[in-house]
């Protein structure tokens, strides 16, 4: 129904107007609860529909956000749609770079956009650029084969923060190793593990990030799985099913170290398997 979801804050509805205005001058369109609930209609699950079918969710800081009860909600349940591939998540600072790192918000771990005047033309060449990202990326979930390698996490907001950053490093590293071997079928594509198991849980060439706490895949792996390689000391583990594998840490930077082996070691070995099967 969507292209954009806009969370804010009650205080900031003047601003989320104005972003709303922008995204359909650029041709798109966007969910602004105040605006696009009818009467009578149940405020709850229209919110979840337009979630559902929104590419972006915009998320709209400034200092009455930590207050916001219902964007914060709003926040979380963008965070679980991330199981729909190709939905993500950008923070919009209503404010500076320097003032935004003093909020202490939880998305600083995503590249944000910085809206610090009245003016939004600074920012539409950036919105625009996310919108499409999303769009080609969705695109991409509908042309899995059985030579594309699925890379999943976890659906919540630890995993969104530190485990999907280290997904797309790993698709970026698949896509160079295709674009160097000349092996012009084989890709990888990022999706939370609630999608994966509702629309592809037979697909044979999995990587899943982050622990058995976060990742159902990664905890059905490291329960059938043989170890292939681990740090001395346990802090990180790379276990195998298969042409499955999970890579997963106790902390979020032993996952990191833990994709760092399996790149250098491991990665490309199993990219000839999946090319090779028939």
């Amino acid at each position: 129904m969507y292209d954009a979801f806009i969370a804010y804050a009650s205080n900031d509805e003047p601003k989320a107007r104005q972003f709303r205005a922008l995204l359909e001058s650029l041709g798109y369109t966007a969910f602004l609860d105040a605006d696009c609930i009818d009467p009578g209609e149940i405020w709850e699950s229209a919110i979840e529909k337009a979630l559902h079918s929104a590419l972006v969710t915009f998320l709209l800081i400034s200092r009455a956000s930590g207050s916001a009860y219902y964007q914060n909600e709003e926040r979380l349940r963008a965070v679980g749609q991330v199981r729909h591939s190709g939905h993500r998540l950008v923070p919009v600072y209503l404010m500076g770079r320097e003032e935004a790192a003093t909020l202490g918000v939880q998305t600083q771990q995503l590249q944000g956009l910085y809206w610090e005047s009245h003016s939004l033309g600074p920012v539409a060449a950036k919105v625009d650029r996310a919108m499409k990202a999303s769009v080609q990326q969705r695109s991409e979930v509908g042309m899995i084969n059985e030579k594309t390698v699925l890379i999943v996490t976890g659906c919540d907001i630890t995993p969104e923060l530190f485990d999907r950053p280290n997904a797309y490093r790993l698709k970026e590293a698949i896509d160079w190793n295709t674009k160097a071997s000349c092996k012009t079928f084989l890709k990888a594509t990022v999706m939370g593990d609630l999608w994966f198991f509702d629309y592809h849980a037979s697909h044979p060439n999995v990587i899943s990030l982050g622990g058995p706490s976060v990742n159902k895949l990664s905890r059905i792996i490291s329960e059938r799985g043989t170890v292939m390689r681990h740090h001395s000391a346990e802090k990180w583990h790379i276990m195998q099913v298969e042409r499955r594998w999970a890579i997963f840490g106790g902390e979020a930077s032993e996952t990191s170290e833990a994709l760092d082996a399996f790149r250098h070691s491991l990665l490309s070995g199993y990219l000839d398997q999946i090319w090779s099967m028939r």
